[in-house]
């Protein structure tokens, strides 16, 4: 994995294809996560001070095969986000706005935002938006360690502050309740508002 950042502000980050024998699902983007999570959880400052956590998302687009991998984002990758995300990632950053995420200086960003938004400001995306959401069924996969409130390292749903954006965006992810999620929920901002999107 690259990263980017000094200290307890780095933030890990990878792209890459799956090979064409694998299978392109949600079980091997969460085995995907895990490999990056054994890698970077050995680094210095690999997790959060505030608390404790280590988190690895990683997203799929299935027609192309690519993916991108994030740890939770901090410093001047968090920074970026928030400078940078209403041109990069327009999509991503209209579910953030919607949902008060953002901050002048960054916003609250998790391993699911930083995967979303390294393949939406990547030229991987183009052509493969539309209608407000991410073409062609895109998958997530998570695994890390929540750090205090939850601790343990395990398959990980997306978060329930990213949930209402991976579900508006259309992005199938693991449940651990059982299964590949269905990419539809439904948090009370009006969908008609979501497409509005200045690209």
């Amino acid at each position: 994995m690259n990263s980017e950042g000094q200290g307890g502000q780095t933030t890990w980050y990878q792209t890459g294809k799956l090979e064409s024998n694998k299978d392109f699902s949600v079980e091997t983007l969460q085995d995907i996560a895990k490999e990056f999570y054994e890698y970077v959880i050995d680094k210095p400052n690999a997790r959060t001070s505030s608390t404790n956590a280590c988190i690895v998302a990683v997203f799929g687009d299935r027609q192309t095969r690519k993916f991108t991998a994030s740890t939770i984002p901090r410093g001047p990758v968090n920074a970026r986000m928030g400078r940078e995300g209403r041109q990069k990632a327009p999509l991503w950053y209209h579910q953030m706005q919607a949902r008060n995420r953002l901050r002048s200086s960054g916003g609250e960003f998790h391993a699911e935002d930083g995967a979303m938004f390294r393949w939406e400001s990547s030229p991987d995306s183009h052509g493969r938006t539309g209608h407000g959401v991410y073409l062609n069924d895109p998958i997530m996969g998570v695994y890390g360690d929540p750090g205090f409130r939850n601790p343990g390292v395990k398959d990980l749903n997306p978060c329930e502050k990213c949930l209402p954006v991976v579900g508006a965006l259309d992005i199938g992810y693991h449940d651990s309740n059982g299964g590949r999620s269905s990419p539809t929920y439904s948090d009370g901002i009006d969908d008609e508002d979501m497409m509005e999107v200045d690209c």
